[in-house]
């Protein structure tokens, strides 16, 4: 049995700003409308699995316990998808239930999408990790990015980006990522602001939090930045080019989020907030919205929270680029092994492909917003590998930061349950 460290990344939430967050006082137990009264409530859909039916009951215990609408779960084993199940409703008011192939937003685990992204680009030879980024000899040399309030700035390379090293500011209270309105106004354009427009701001507005290299801060600005430069390597969208290469691996139902509930896909969930969880409509209008429809502009957030995905699709893009080789890669041996590695003498840093990974070789990483989302995608180097998805984000009015993560590491005893398997199903739905 392998040992394992928490597979969640250190930082994978954040807050929109919430002005009436506290306006509604209730006991959520009474104010809730998804509670589910037992375990026989939630519905389950889904070929069963015999060998793994105590993930059944792990998954309807945390649903009650959370009071969660929503969910799905997908497990491979040697690159063979053997469990693939919905629960709860994926839509109360028609009473439609979760399918194991509905889509729900990721949030932060769209960052090792990313990764992958620009890991295919330095294997193709069009960058490299110690490609400085800005300034007049960087990738983003355009004129837009040349405002620069920090000369450190110009020492930033691909690396930290990827790693989390860049010294851009973190996620959290002031994380510009988030702040449509105000950047919009400072920089003279119309609300939303957009993701170039945001690093525009960041560079010429707000100073490193450290050097680069120095330390470790999760940064969605350096996520935004890597977008960025995936589309100025490419000529391509962000979204377009990181679906050409999905399409070729099968996975053709992975998207950029809309915003709105009327911008949903085919097959994709409602996210549902707790009751309290109102905030700014980001278009800078002023009126108050839900948290999952209206806070959060995912075009802006594309590159570092935006996708939506079923857990099998997310297996199937976590297989093409695991090291296994047990099903068709989008990356060659040598890259996989060069982008796993992790920049020395950095506590807390992650990989250069994206992902979290510790000791052992299990790689992992979790997303959260208060749009309703909560992820999480699992690669163990027993070749174990998961995908858990939410349509709310189980947040208590006071429970904060310290409530989620404990949701959390409850989350991640799926891997003592899926080590403990004795005999594996010899099916592989990825065939269905």
């Amino acid at each position: 049995m392998n040992e394992h460290s928490s597979p969640v990344a250190p930082s994978w939430l954040r807050f929109p700003a919430m002005c009436a967050v506290f306006a509604v006082v209730c006991c959520l137990a009474a104010c809730t409308p998804y509670h589910f009264t037992s375990a026989t409530a939630v519905p389950i859909t889904g070929d069963a699995v015999p060998e793994l039916s105590s993930l059944d009951h792990t998954m309807q215990s945390l649903m009650l316990s959370y009071d969660i609408p929503g969910a799905s779960l997908a497990v491979s084993y040697k690159g063979r998808l053997v469990y693939a199940r919905g629960f709860g409703y994926a839509d109360q008011s028609t009473s439609s239930f979760v399918q194991p192939t509905s889509t729900f937003r990721l949030a932060s685990v769209t960052k090792v999408i990313t990764g992958m992204a620009v890991s295919k680009l330095i294997e193709d030879g069009q960058l490299s990790l110690d490609d400085v980024v800005f300034g007049p000899d960087g990738i983003l040399n355009d004129e837009i990015y040349q405002n620069i309030q920090d000369p450190r700035v110009l020492d930033i390379q691909l690396w930290h980006l990827l790693s989390h090293t860049s010294g851009f500011p973190g996620e959290g209270a002031g994380d510009p990522q988030y702040d449509y309105v105000t950047i919009a106004d400072a920089m003279g354009a119309t609300p939303p602001a957009s993701n170039a427009t945001i690093l525009q701001y960041v560079l010429s507005h707000m100073p490193l939090v450290f050097a680069p290299g120095a330390q470790y801060l999760y940064s969605n600005v350096g996520y935004n930045a890597l977008g960025r430069i995936i589309e100025k390597t490419t000529g391509q969208t962000y979204e377009n080019y990181v679906r050409s290469l999905l399409a070729q691996i099968g996975v053709t139902d992975m998207f950029i989020a809309g915003s709105l509930e009327n911008e949903r896909r085919d097959g994709e969930v409602i996210y549902y907030d707790m009751p309290y969880c109102v905030g700014d409509m980001y278009d800078g209008s002023g009126r108050q919205v839900p948290c999952s429809y209206g806070t959060i502009y995912f075009p802006t957030i594309d590159s570092h929270g935006g996708w939506i995905a079923s857990p099998i699709d997310l297996l199937k893009f976590t297989a093409a680029i695991d090291g296994f080789g047990n099903r068709p890669s989008l990356l060659t041996a040598d890259t996989i092994d060069a982008m796993k590695e992790i920049p020395a003498g950095i506590t807390g840093a992650h990989a250069y492909n994206g992902w979290g990974i510790d000791a052992h070789d299990n790689w992992s990483h979790a997303g959260a917003l208060t749009t309703g989302t909560a992820s999480l995608v699992y690669r163990g180097s027993d070749q174990i590998e998961w995908a858990i998805v939410f349509d709310r984000l189980p947040m208590r009015l006071n429970g904060g930061m310290q409530a989620i993560t404990a949701f959390f590491n409850t989350i991640t005893g799926i891997t003592t349950i899926l080590e403990s398997t004795a005999a594996w199903p010899a099916t592989d739905l990825f065939n269905q």
